[in-house]
């Protein structure tokens, strides 16, 4: 081969690597062309459908919590306390402070749910995030730290210090019409008003909760934690069978107690005396004409003469 068809060879390849190599704005062009593609494929997938969590189970898994609650609290004060004082005990606001931040540092604390929430395959949702929701209406990120903290301070932590602001409150005597200071009745009726408009918008809370269920407390409200299910295709991991049984003894238990104390005993005895009294001559009675009767069926043939016989 010559230098000539060398150097046309070489030519030659040159064009055709410049003629394949896209221009620098490629890229853009593409786009344009294919954005319209994009957009009308965004459009025909459906929105994940909206998220309905039970209402009753996000109430459940409260009710759960605090029967769990209740039951440490009673297990500490019979191991803490002498006999006799155990129910003295079960109402102190530090008992009741340290087994609620015990079960709340050892669920929530950690990102689990609440063992309420978790035998009712719930879980606590940062609402706040961005990209809550996805495919299936469930996907989000848990509760971060300051969230954490928040939530628990507002359940528990407010309702301690409220507790014991009240104790000193009665103690100092705020409370009272003629109180020594001023400044305590003033005080005094702030906490009654802020105590009353707490109970107003908890109120309200709880009947946007009935309607949309998204929150059940104002503090899950204030710190945007929702309760989600934890899985999408999983069902209730409880029966209420044991419970609702406990409901209905309980119910009669109150209606005895409730109608024992109206009916009176020595009444009741006299009553009793009253038809025993009736009904027992009469039994005599009857039971001795019985007896009569079979004893004089029994004595006939041995003792009369033989049954007459027909002619012939």
């Amino acid at each position: 081969m010559t230098n000539g068809d060398t150097t046309s060879a070489a030519h030659h390849n040159r064009r055709a690597v410049r003629a394949s190599t896209p221009p620098e704005n490629a890229w853009e062009l593409a786009w344009s062309e294919t954005a319209p593609e994009i957009a009308r494929l965004r459009q025909s997938i459906a929105p994940a459908p909206p998220l309905r969590v039970l209402r009753v189970s996000q109430l459940d898994a409260g009710r759960l919590d605090k029967e769990l609650s209740d039951l440490l609290r009673e297990q500490f004060s019979r191991v803490f306390s002498p006999s006799g004082t155990v129910s003295h005990l079960m109402s102190s606001p530090e008992l009741i402070l340290f087994v609620e931040l015990l079960i709340y540092a050892l669920s929530v604390g950690r990102g689990r749910p609440t063992p309420g929430a978790g035998l009712l395959n719930l879980r606590y949702r940062d609402e706040s995030a961005k990209g809550v929701g996805g495919r299936s209406g469930i996907e989000g990120p848990r509760l971060g730290l300051q969230q954490r903290i928040m939530l628990g301070f507002l359940t528990i932590g407010s309702r301690y210090i409220w507790s014991r602001l009240g104790t000193f409150a009665v103690n100092e005597g705020w409370s009272s019409q003629s109180p020594s200071s001023p400044s305590g009745w003033t005080a005094w009726r702030l906490m009654r008003a802020g105590e009353t408009l707490h109970r107003a918008l908890s109120l309200a809370n709880f009947l946007v909760f009935l309607k949309d269920g998204r929150y059940r407390s104002l503090p899950e409200r204030l710190v945007r934690a929702r309760l989600v299910y934890d899985q999408p295709t999983m069902n209730r991991a409880i029966s209420f069978n044991y419970m609702n049984r406990e409901l209905v003894w309980h119910e009669l238990s109150e209606l005895l107690l409730f109608i024992l104390p109206l009916i009176s005993a020595a009444k009741i005895q006299q009553w009793v005396a009253k038809v025993s009294a009736a009904l027992l001559p009469q039994s005599a009675a009857i039971l001795g004409s019985r007896i009569m009767g079979v004893g004089g069926d029994a004595r006939g043939p041995a003792s009369g003469a033989p049954p007459p016989r027909g002619c012939g």
